[in-house]
């Protein structure tokens, strides 16, 4: 795994890059919750990751939008672009998380949610969570 070699593709090499990919993942994830200096860094990696499907979706729209792009793919790939839909995300999702806490399509899936029941929070030692779904939004089955 220390190796300057090409992957092989074999089993184990695919097991030994996705436990390493989880380690990183997971190291990464206890500094940025362990140290405010790392999470005030991470910010803007963090509010792009709550407006995720919003920015798919936009992306997409905006590729379609641009014209030739459906004749001409390889334009689509140039690093102006790149440039341009990163700044353009990283801005979009940092402003928009300064007023709301989810972009405007994260705000449609949950409204499902409550019907197959109430979804347990992930509560990993912290405080307790109260639940979003309380009063009239909770599945008329889930009440007593």
């Amino acid at each position: 795994m220390l190796a300057a070699e090409p992957h092989s593709g074999s089993t184990f090499d695919l097991v030994g890059c996705l436990g390493v990919a989880i380690t990183v993942i997971l190291c990464l994830t206890v500094a940025v919750d362990r140290l405010p200096v790392l999470r005030r860094l991470a910010a803007p990696v963090i509010a792009v990751g709550t407006v995720s499907l919003t920015l798919y979706v936009s992306h997409i729209l905006v590729i379609l939008a641009l014209p030739g792009e459906a004749v001409t793919p390889l334009r689509s790939a140039s690093f102006e672009l790149l440039f341009c839909f990163v700044v353009g995300a990283t801005l979009f999702a940092a402003i928009w998380s300064r007023f709301f806490h989810r972009g405007p399509l994260e705000y449609l899936p949950p409204q499902h949610h409550h019907q197959a029941g109430e979804p347990r929070p992930l509560n990993l030692g912290r405080a307790p969570m109260e639940s979003p779904y309380t009063g009239s939004d909770r599945c008329p089955r889930s009440q007593p």
